[in-house]
């Protein structure tokens, strides 16, 4: 996606990328990259990632993230906001940090997985929410997901995919069979003319931490 749609992007953020090897991947996508920025609640960067990116300490649950309206051009949040609570306000934060026309990527468990149907069936918990081992608080399948990024956000959706079919493959599944996969990503666009964030209005960013 990232190669397809984000090619004239060079400011990347990613959200809660753990030890951030794949930002580093995400950003060798990109032909001119700036340096990237990672937000998290604690830093948890490999070493060998820390030198090659930018970290700033943020609570998504709560807080403005720490940039200025439109300071990025592609923001990638991948899996773990199936742990966010205050899921609205964290993604309009999202949105009021992208540029105008830039590129949100967002990937997430899928609660309608096959194997979490089979799951149900059986009477057992889908493994995308967690009960007292774990901190997955949402779930989430394709078609309520798409109409809340595109309906209640505004984003402009330009590709949404399904990965993995568990246990049996990790290849991307063809449109038919993408409600099942074990991995959803949508690719979408920050609308031109959307100059409050799809808010209605700014929230003020607190001021920058220093990289660590």
């Amino acid at each position: 996606m990232i190669k397809a749609l984000a090619q004239d992007k060079r400011h990347l953020l990613q959200i809660q990328p753990g030890q951030g090897r794949q930002t580093l991947l995400f950003r060798d996508q990109l032909p001119a990259p700036c340096r990237p920025v990672v937000y998290d609640d604690e830093d948890k960067r490999d070493p060998a990632v820390s030198p090659a990116t930018d970290f700033r300490q943020v609570d998504v649950e709560a807080a403005a993230f720490p940039a200025a309206d439109g300071d990025f051009d592609l923001v990638i949040w991948n899996r773990d906001l199936v742990t966010v609570k205050n899921l609205r306000p964290a993604l309009r934060e999202v949105q009021r940090v992208l540029r105008l026309g830039g590129v949100f990527v967002v990937a997430v468990p899928n609660l309608a997985a096959l194997h979490n149907r089979l799951l149900l069936l059986a009477g057992r918990q889908p493994t995308t929410l967690h009960i007292g081992n774990g901190d997955h608080v949402r779930g989430f399948t394709i078609r309520s997901m798409t109409e809340f990024l595109t309906r209640d956000l505004d984003f402009e959706l330009l590709r949404v995919t399904g990965v993995g079919l568990a246990p049996l493959s990790t290849a991307h599944l063809p449109g038919p069979l993408r409600g099942i996969s074990h991995t959803v990503v949508w690719a979408l666009r920050k609308r031109i003319g959307d100059d409050n964030g799809g808010v209605g209005h700014r929230r003020t960013a607190r001021s920058p931490q220093s990289p660590s």
